[in-house]
């Protein structure tokens, strides 16, 4: 999609971006439950196992340790029976977000920065040779501009926010399981991630919550009870050691979604750019993309730059339905999947 010198350098950037993460957490001394103890990919029919071999190779000829895992491993690593092998990234890890962007706002603070909270932004307007960034309550004035609002960009430039579409999730925590279901599942603190393309992820927090999330499509995500049941059917399918499912939280966030699926950087005006489309891969990308939005502010030629700068796009007007309708093909699919291989599908 970009050709070289921008693929080799994203490549590059994205696939180091977990050590990024965690090395700031921890030159930052950053509270944010940031563990770095790998990430499990799990295939949830045979016939998937080819394609991860692929992958895990791609990451291997860039110097990564991944591995494959067997049904035995993959089982002992998840704590579910219902996986067929997968494999392991040792970088990977999880984290709480907010906490990882106050722990952000902190360190930048510490170095100098100015943070202003509840100032959403209204506009931005020429002031001579410089920009004039205003809220309701008042204004910034600078050089350049740096626009990472993602999903929840709001009007402040005009065609900014027609540039993706949104996609709405919910996330959802359990109870904190004991120390017995612990050392069952997930026993090394993993974040799981299986093969559908409606995939289901889960991972624990600090309280020994087990957190996992969903696309929002219709009544799932919209209908809070209705979600609760279904998602604890699926974690209790996936996990029968799991005695009962009792969701504690539930929240909603939303995606910025854009075709391509990698973040753009788009060119809106001299001194003014726009880092967004993350398409749910926000918190290594979003960091990443810090170091090439840092470059760019102190001056950094465009052909330098890890990504192309490019003009504004509108997205296509089909990505206003087709993620959703994705959705919907992707469980077609891996259900299909599954019985081609003799999996048994989950029933729900």
């Amino acid at each position: 999609m970009l050709g070289d010198p921008y693929a080799s350098r994203l490549i590059q950037r994205q696939t180091d971006a977990a050590n990024l993460v965690f090395d700031i957490i921890h030159r930052f001394d950053i509270d944010c439950e940031g563990v770095q103890t790998g990430y499990v990919q799990s295939a949830h029919a045979p016939g998937l196992l080819p394609k991860m071999e692929q992958r895990c190779g791609y990451y291997q000829s860039l110097g990564k340790a991944t591995r494959m895992l067997d049904r035995e491993e993959v089982a002992r690593l998840t704590g579910s029976p219902r996986y067929y092998g997968g494999w392991f990234h040792p970088e990977g890890g999880h984290l709480n977000p907010l906490g990882y962007s106050r722990g952000l706002a902190r360190a930048a603070i510490s170095l100098g920065a100015r943070v202003f909270t509840q100032s959403a932004v209204t506009a931005i307007k020429a002031e001579g040779t410089r920009w004039r960034v205003e809220t309701a309550k008042g204004s910034v004035t600078a050089d350049k501009v740096i626009c990472g609002t993602g999903a929840y960009t709001n009007g402040f430039w005009p065609g900014l926010e027609g540039s993706f579409s949104r996609l709405g999730v919910a996330v959802m925590a359990t109870q904190p399981l004991g120390d017995n279901l612990r050392k069952i599942i997930a026993p090394n603190n993993n974040t799981v991630v299986d093969s559908r393309g409606d995939a289901m992820i889960y991972k624990y927090n600090k309280e020994g919550r087990l957190v996992t999330s969903a696309f929002v499509e219709g009544r799932r995500g919209g209908d809070m009870a209705y979600t609760k049941v279904l998602m604890a059917k699926k974690l209790q399918w996936l996990l029968p050691d799991v005695p009962e499912v009792d969701w504690h939280y539930y929240w909603l966030g939303v995606l910025d979604m854009q075709p391509k699926t990698i973040p753009r950087l788009f060119n809106l005006a001299p001194g003014i750019v726009a880092s967004l489309g993350y398409s749910g891969r926000g918190v290594p990308t979003g960091t990443m993309m810090g170091t090439v939005l840092a470059e760019w502010a102190l001056g950094a030629k465009p052909e330098d730059l890890a990504l192309p700068l490019e003009p504004l796009r509108a997205a296509p007007f089909y990505m206003n339905f087709v993620p959703r309708l994705f959705l919907a093909w992707y469980r077609f699919n891996d259900q299909r999947l599954a019985r081609a291989g003799g999996a048994a599908p989950p029933p729900f």
